[in-house]
């Protein structure tokens, strides 16, 4: 199903510049893991020197989902550096040197969802490891509620979005659909456990 959307003018692409602070290898990489196991190195490095070097950086992914507990799915822009025109979470984005987590998930969802949420309207879900093809991220996972599925994209960052069944999203995570950004195992079985957390009647 899709969602009501509206295109803004296509801004800018991802800037290869952006400076990263680069983190120690998680103590393992197929669990979640705590705040306090996730240790900051003094490197500091271009984003496409990052992801040129597999080094460890910090992101974050927001799932929104609706009174139905539907999830918007993005489809993402061909102009990404990573996985263009993937299926992938509502949103998503990487922690920029001067920003904190819950500032880039509030930015993000601005950016490629129009979306003006606040910190205080999101819930913080698990952090997880996840490595894919060289990249390597250490993962925030946010869910924000919304009552209206109007969105605002921008096509240099979200080709389409769509309001799917959270249990289908699951599932198809589960049995790494190939349209879809593939999420390790520990990641999909974090993100059913807390999503039905917060309902705990899907």
């Amino acid at each position: 199903m899709l969602v009501s959307v509206e295109v803004v003018a296509a801004g800018e692409a991802q800037d290869p510049l952006e400076m990263f602070r680069v983190y120690e290898a998680p103590p393992a990489a197929d669990r979640v893991l705590e705040e306090d196991e996730i240790r900051a190195s003094a490197v500091v490095k271009e984003r496409q020197l990052v992801h040129r070097d597999g080094d460890w950086h910090r992101s974050v992914e927001v799932w929104v989902y609706d009174e139905k507990g539907r999830f918007v799915v993005q489809r993402r822009s061909a102009l990404k550096d990573t996985n263009p025109g993937m299926l992938d979470t509502s949103c998503a984005g990487h922690v920029t040197l001067d920003d904190s987590i819950e500032e880039t998930a509030v930015r993000e969802l601005r950016e490629e969802l129009g979306c003006r949420a606040s910190a205080s309207d999101l819930v913080r879900g698990f952090v997880a490891p996840i490595e894919a093809a060289g990249d390597r991220e250490i993962v925030t996972v946010f869910f924000l509620r919304v009552v209206d599925t109007h969105f605002v994209i921008d096509p240099a960052e979200v080709a389409s979005l769509s309001l799917l069944p959270s249990a289908t999203v699951l599932d198809d995570l589960r049995a790494k659909a190939p349209a879809y950004v593939a999420k390790p195992p520990h990641y999909v079985d974090a993100l059913s456990d807390a999503f039905h957390r917060l309902i705990p009647a899907q």
